[in-house]
């Protein structure tokens, strides 16, 4: 029986744009990573539903390609209005590159210098591996402040994304503690 996987919304080609990456690296391997950057982040930051109408209308090829206006303007960017000012969404797009760049930095121990990266020898747990790590949560980082900003368009924009439904903010949001003043009852 053949497995039930979702199209890459990314591939090697796309990393040229915020990351320098050789283009002799492994496809394969690499889209392991991507798959797992994909499942792991964007699907748990969109919910299912919104995920799955996503890539049900993406169209893989180059850049990939979506039907609906709203899934581009998502993944790709746009300018959109807040308060009265004009916000440039950068898309999704690059938060799944930085996340599946942190897991290929995690995944291979490299050591990005500015001569290229460098493979880290099994034994080296020195100063270069607190280097690789340095530029593992860089990227996470990095992932994170494009996902901020489209959560933010998300919310903004909620005729447009009826689906979204982010169940892991609502569990944040439902089990934080709640403080109340206790005071000494007089008179009683």
């Amino acid at each position: 029986m053949t497995l039930v996987l979702d199209p890459l919304l990314i591939t090697l080609s796309d990393f040229s744009n915020f990351r320098d990456i050789s283009v002799n690296t492994d496809a394969d391997r690499l889209n392991a990573l991507i798959r797992e950057a994909q499942i792991r982040e964007i699907r748990s930051f969109l919910g299912d539903a919104l995920y799955s109408a996503m890539v049900d209308d993406f169209t893989p090829g180059g850049e990939g390609t979506f039907t609906e206006a709203r899934f581009t303007d998502l993944w790709f960017g746009t300018d959109w209005i807040k308060n009265d000012f004009t916000i440039k969404l950068h898309g999704l797009k690059p938060a799944h590159v930085y996340f599946a760049y942190e897991r290929f930095l995690y995944q291979n121990k490299l050591n990005v210098t500015r001569y290229g990266d460098r493979v880290l020898a099994d034994n080296d747990l020195s100063e270069n591996l607190v280097t690789t790590k340095k530029y593992e949560v860089s990227a996470d980082s990095m992932g994170l402040v494009y996902q901020f900003d489209a959560k933010d368009y998300i919310e903004e924009n909620p005729d447009l994304y009826p689906e979204y439904n982010n169940p892991t903010i609502k569990r944040e949001i439902n089990t934080g503690w709640k403080f109340m003043k206790i005071g000494q009852i007089i008179g009683r």
